[in-house]
């Protein structure tokens, strides 16, 4: 009887050690999914305060572009409108263009030269 109380024990034992193998496998299993759930909470808070800035931006462009202001440039430079009482000039393609492309260039330490009005005056008409 020893022999089969000898065998009974060892399947026992052994039983046990493969329940303990399974639990912690299982165990180690689920601490690495812990683990990568973690990460994933932490991108999608990343997401999330992305997001709001996005959304923060947003809405300030949306109350910008449906404000007054912004509405009437819209109208004046599109449109080509203007209030009334107002007269709108519009220049041509050509002088409009001109007219971007030009560069002043003052020089700062140059005092701008005077002439007498006279002088001025003859140079206008002469």
């Amino acid at each position: 009887m020893s022999t089969r109380s000898d065998r009974q024990r060892r399947v026992i034992w052994w039983g046990i050690v493969v329940v303990g193998v399974v639990l912690a496998v299982n165990l180690s299993r689920s601490i690495y999914d812990f683990v990568g759930l973690k990460d994933r909470l932490v991108e999608a808070r990343e997401k999330v305060d992305k997001l709001k800035a996005e959304q923060e931006a947003l809405e300030k462009e949306y109350s910008y572009k449906t404000s007054p202001d912004y509405v009437e440039q819209t109208i004046r430079e599109t449109l080509n409108m203007g209030r009334s009482g107002e007269v709108v000039v519009v220049l041509p393609q050509e002088i409009a263009e001109a007219t971007e492309t030009v560069e002043l260039r003052v020089s700062p330490a140059e005092p701008p030269e005077v002439m007498p009005r006279w002088r001025q005056w003859l140079e206008v008409f002469f």
